[in-house]
């Protein structure tokens, strides 16, 4: 499978539109190109041949179609931001994406990847599609914030980040990234209001609630972070999507080196009623721990090294038959009597409100990265799956050719049994360009 992607990771200078005093208003913008060839699964011929009763679904012949169609998908994004500095305590930042996804679109992939949409301000939505193209638009962030000696208060779309895992952060209930993410710098956001005090530079304790689509969407929590002889302690609690949530993370210095560890317990009550089920129930409750240690080894122009554990307490299995690991995005159903239960897509309850979904229980990663020169960059991330046997490998060659110009290109490849973390996926390759104005 090829595939080709160009991102960049950087970002232009901001234009000021206008400044007097501590008011200021500045411009800034982006645009993005990613190409991608994969195979996929084609989303009629699938639905042509689903097997609708729950009780055939892990052997129904419409898995018989899983990657047999070769995919090219594309995307244009262009994002504008402003940023406005109204008082020297009071600010908002506005940025705004407008996206053209192109190509294969109508995949199984694309169906089953698709978050549900749990934003409050539904600031987001099609514009326009057809047979091979889709246009899109979305607040990406929104907010406005005010700042003073003892803290901040920040409303609207906005990133919330907790944790201190790199390739897994199970304690970022509220917008993390997979580690196979091909846009790994691109997070959603939350609609959200954030208060924070703080009484040092590195002491602080926040909350913020995030409003769901439903009462049972809502997030609440709270979050304190103390900095104690070089070494940092977080505790946090709340609940997530009805799931009463508690963790904490510590990381320090060891020699040269840094070392971290977080560790999350969940307690789900969203009901879930897997395929073989007879009756919905809630997910039992379950630990999620990562720990890690990364360190840049004086060789060469730098060589930086990290290695990660995840034990994923929640992990979904590898399924069965020839659904094998699909059977998870599936839940049953009763239907009208006298016919038999159904298959329907599954809702996010099965995460038990985690952002951190696997199959696999104990998975171990690895990341590479060196400076071939100033600008060019090699990254390798190696992920293994104790449970499955499998392995995920995700090289990426890095340009910023200009100060405006940034270009990656990427791959993905995959070894191991079907039944297992990476061994039923598919290969891709891809190019991201992005260009800053």
């Amino acid at each position: 499978m090829l595939g080709l992607v160009a991102i960049a990771t950087g970002e232009s200078a901001a234009t000021e539109l206008w400044s007097q005093g501590d008011t200021s208003l500045e411009f800034s913008g982006s645009l993005r190109q990613i190409v991608l060839y994969s195979q996929q699964t084609d989303g009629d011929d699938f639905e042509a041949a689903f097997c609708r009763p729950a009780s055939e679904i892990a052997d129904c012949a419409a898995w018989d179609a899983l990657g047999d169609t070769d995919v090219g998908q594309a995307l244009t994004r262009l994002r504008l931001r402003l940023d406005l500095q109204a008082t020297s305590w009071l600010s908002a930042v506005v940025a705004y994406d407008s996206q053209v996804f192109y190509g294969t679109i109508d995949t199984l992939e694309a169906a089953l990847g698709a978050r549900e949409s749990d934003t409050f301000f539904g600031a987001e939505g099609e514009i326009a599609s057809s047979q091979h193209a889709r246009w899109t638009h979305r607040l990406y962030r929104g907010y406005a914030q005010a700042e003073g000696r003892l803290g901040l208060a920040r409303i609207g779309r906005q990133k919330i980040s907790w944790g201190v895992g790199n390739l897994w952060n199970p304690i970022d209930r509220f917008d993390p990234n997979p580690p196979l993410a091909i846009q790994g710098d691109e997070n959603a956001g939350i609609d959200a209001a954030l208060l924070r005090w703080s009484w040092s530079d590195f002491n602080f304790v926040e909350a913020v609630y995030a409003p769901g689509a439903s009462s049972q969407d809502s997030r609440y929590a709270a979050h304190a972070h103390v900095l104690v002889h070089d070494v940092d302690f977080s505790l946090m609690g709340g609940v997530y999507q009805q799931a009463p949530t508690v963790g904490f993370d510590v990381a320090s210095n060891l020699g040269g080196a840094a070392i971290y560890f977080e560790a999350v317990w969940a307690d789900p009550r969203q009901q879930v009623r897997k395929i073989g089920d007879s009756t919905a129930a809630p997910p039992d409750d379950f630990w999620q721990v990562v720990g890690g240690i990364h360190n840049l080894f004086d060789v060469g122009t730098g060589l930086y090294v990290l290695l990660e554990h995840l034990y994923n307490g929640n992990a979904l299995g590898f399924g069965s038959g020839k659904a094998g690991t699909y059977l998870n995005f599936f839940e049953e159903r009763d239907a009208p009597s006298p016919f038999p239960p159904v298959a329907v897509p599954a809702s996010n309850a099965i995460a038990g409100s985690s952002g951190v979904v696997t199959f696999s229980q104990n998975q171990t990663g690895l990341m590479l990265g060196y400076d071939l020169t100033p600008e060019v960059r090699a990254d390798l991330v190696a992920l293994y799956d104790w449970n499955g046997r499998s392995a995920a490998f995700f090289p990426t060659l890095s340009y910023a050719a200009l100060d405006w110009l940034e270009l990656r290109l990427g791959a993905q490849f995959f070894a191991g049994p079907r039944l297992s973390q990476y061994g039923a996926s598919e290969h891709r390759v891809y190019l991201f360009a992005d260009f800053y104005f």
